[in-house]
């Protein structure tokens, strides 16, 4: 598996959200049978714009080479995404949104166990 695969990867998945939130962010959060007021929505769009930074990061840094740089890059999304299948695991265990939710959460146990592949049994990849 190669680091510009996954960040190309995790770069799609981070600008489709992004422009979903930015753009429906009521109505996507409905399919989830979760609901949003006012705030929500306004906290929905602030994800959203921190997704498009992220995928957009992603894509542009896809094939760096500096072995430091993409050893941070490597451990920052690693954790990022591992906190985040965390909390879309408790959420989705807890009855916060319906089946729906379980992709939230494959999505990102598959980008933890990707980039902690690449961190720690292929750290060649960095």
């Amino acid at each position: 598996m190669k680091l510009a695969t996954m960040m190309t990867f995790k770069s799609v998945v981070c600008i489709l959200t992004g422009v979903i939130f930015l753009i429906f962010p009521g109505q996507w959060l409905w399919l989830l049978r979760t609901d949003l007021d006012l705030s929500g929505t306004f906290m929905a769009r602030l994800f959203a714009a921190t997704f498009l930074m992220v995928g957009l990061f992603m894509w542009m840094a896809r094939e760096v080479a500096d072995p430091s740089v993409r050893r941070a890059i490597i451990l920052s999304v690693f954790i990022g995404d591992g906190i985040a299948f965390i909390v879309s695991l408790i959420a989705q265990l807890s009855g916060v949104t319906n089946l729906l939710g379980w992709g939230i959460v494959i999505v990102y146990l598959l980008l933890t166990l990707g980039f902690g592949y690449l961190q720690f049994a292929k750290p060649s990849a960095a």
